[in-house]
């Protein structure tokens, strides 16, 4: 029973996910916890290299990859792409993982494999909150991908005014003009 047990626990569906992966993307907290007690590895990886904190990291389910981390889950794990929870965050413009990650010591700049940081994606994607608060953690604004573009060209790309605005340097101190505009709480 407890080697059946086991192989229901690391059984893979057809796209790869596995028991613990599908219950972090749902956001079952509860499954999490019996799967993991039951001895799912909390790093187990997809096909596509992801584990159960990126995926979570992707969906927002903040009360799940703080259940994760608390088992044991690598937090600066990255998938195939080079990209980390943090950085799948600020894609996804889950700003209350984006704090998370930083507060677990996520390097605030780490570039994927095509060069591109949080704040690039987050400019690209027009996350005027997050890009506010990576730059207000310290993000490298100046810091330039593969192909040689900024966090500003990418918010200029697709028009993101607010982003832009945040982005664009002050003539008098080098950095982004503060915006007018708040996000609601």
């Amino acid at each position: 029973l407890r080697r059946q047990r086991q192989m229901c626990i690391r059984d893979r569906s057809k796209s790869g996910e596995f028991p613990l992966m599908m219950a972090a993307v749902h956001d079952h907290a509860d499954i999490v916890r019996l799967l993991l007690a039951h001895g799912a590895q909390v790093d187990m990886r997809d096909r596509a290299g992801l584990t159960s904190l990126l995926e979570a990291s992707i969906e927002g389910h903040l009360r799940i990859i703080k259940i994760l981390v608390e088992k044991g889950a690598d937090v600066k794990a990255t998938d195939q792409y080079g990209w980390n929870g943090l950085i799948h965050a600020a894609d996804f413009g889950h700003i209350n993982v984006v704090k998370y990650m930083l507060d677990k010591g996520l390097n605030i700049d780490r570039q994927d494999n095509e060069g591109r940081t949080a704040l690039m994606l987050a400019a690209e994607r027009g996350r005027f909150d997050i890009v506010e608060h990576l730059l207000n953690k310290g993000a490298d604004r100046n810091m330039k991908d593969n192909a040689g573009e900024t966090a500003l060209d990418k918010a200029r790309k697709k028009g993101h005014t607010i982003v832009i605005e945040m982005l664009t340097p002050d003539s008098e101190n080098g950095e982004g003009r503060k915006s007018n505009f708040s996000a609601p709480l």
